[in-house]
């Protein structure tokens, strides 16, 4: 883990009240980072707590949903193939 990753946990624990490092402190971490750096950063989430926090860093925010939507309306995905689509919880961040 570099220092600057060690150097934004501490402050991402926090918001998220979390006393062990985990995914949702790991992205809310980078946001951080990213938001130093004033790099634009998004983060596809369907926790509501880790959505909240990166949108209050300024962070782009999305959902499953979203990303199936925004698929099915680009054509890379079928209406078919988007009701059929997984709702798997899933939190990641993108630089």
């Amino acid at each position: 883990m570099s220092d600057e990753a060690r150097e934004s946990e501490a402050p991402a624990k926090e918001l998220l009240n979390e006393d062990e490092t985990n995914g949702d402190v790991a992205i809310i971490g980078h946001v951080i980072r990213q938001h130093r750096n004033d790099g634009a950063v998004a983060v596809l989430s369907d926790d509501r707590r880790v959505r909240r926090v990166a949108e209050g860093l300024g962070a782009t925010v999305t959902g499953t949903i979203g990303v199936v939507v925004r698929a099915v309306s680009d054509g890379e995905l079928t209406s078919e193939g988007g009701r059929n689509s997984s709702s798997d919880s899933t939190s990641v961040a993108f630089t």
